[in-house]
């Protein structure tokens, strides 16, 4: 399950994980992970497979929509005791964006549609934060705690805008979304139990120019339409098509 944003909750987010650990292992990468989260708290959750072939696919993808809720109010100065904020925790002492979040995925890879996520997000002292929760261990079978580790990507505030999300007009079987935070982008459509993904990136030492990502899903451009959404100024409303599927934007910041 991701973690939305590293930004506020007005603001968009991308999040890289550095790592996640079940139960008392050691934390451990076998995914790029990128999650794109808009202000209006929509989210493409995109995770690549490290080791295998450069063009073996997605391992993981899911999107939908997440909602933070605060542990703790702004006003709060410490950290409860159990909490373990004292010297040396990594834990911010102020705890004032500490958070439950809560992650719904309509659009799944692994088909898991209608279950919601939930778990407690928690700032390190050096901008990093910390997700806590259980889940299931593809690789036991067994329901774990798990901790995941989050960072941003190098970007300048400047660089989480222009963000637009734009998505699949309707309520039929056929689903997608894309979403542009700056200078990266993320699509997905799923269709009849089968879900394709793209990821963008722009180039600023190739003349500015986006390059896909080579582990995207051999056609899903062409599905998605990720270039109309990262070349020029998109406004709320604005419709296209897609292999004859109607796209619409709802967010633009």
């Amino acid at each position: 399950m991701p973690l939305g944003s590293l930004a506020s909750p007005c603001t968009p987010g991308i999040a890289s994980r550095k790592g996640i650990a079940w139960g008392t292992s050691p934390p451990s990468e076998d995914s790029s992970v990128l999650v794109l989260t808009t202000p209006g708290r929509h989210y493409v959750d995109v995770r690549f497979a490290l080791s295998g072939p450069a063009t073996e696919g997605v391992f993981w993808a899911f999107a939908g929509t997440v909602k933070y809720t605060a542990q703790i109010p702004p006003s709060s100065t410490s950290a409860p005791a159990s909490a373990g904020s004292g010297s040396g925790s990594g834990l911010s002492t102020g705890w004032s964006r500490a958070m439950v979040g809560e992650w719904s995925h309509p659009m799944d890879s692994m088909g898991n549609y209608d279950g919601v996520d939930r778990a407690d997000i928690f700032n390190l002292d050096n901008g990093d934060q910390v997700e806590f929760g259980t889940l299931e261990n593809p690789d036991t079978g067994k329901v774990e705690l798990f901790k995941e580790y989050w960072s941003k990507p190098d970007h300048g505030a400047d660089e989480l805008y222009p963000c637009v999300y734009a998505r699949i007009e309707g309520e039929g079987e056929t689903k997608g979304m894309v979403i542009r935070v700056g200078n990266l982008a993320q699509g997905i459509v799923q269709s009849q139990g089968k879900v394709q993904v793209v990821r963008w990136r722009k180039n600023a030492g190739a003349g500015e120019r986006w390059e896909e990502d080579v582990r995207s899903d051999i056609g899903a451009a062409g599905r998605i339409p990720i270039a109309w959404v990262c070349e020029g100024e998109r406004r709320v409303g604005e419709r296209t098509k897609s292999d004859e599927i109607s796209w619409v934007v709802e967010e633009v910041a």
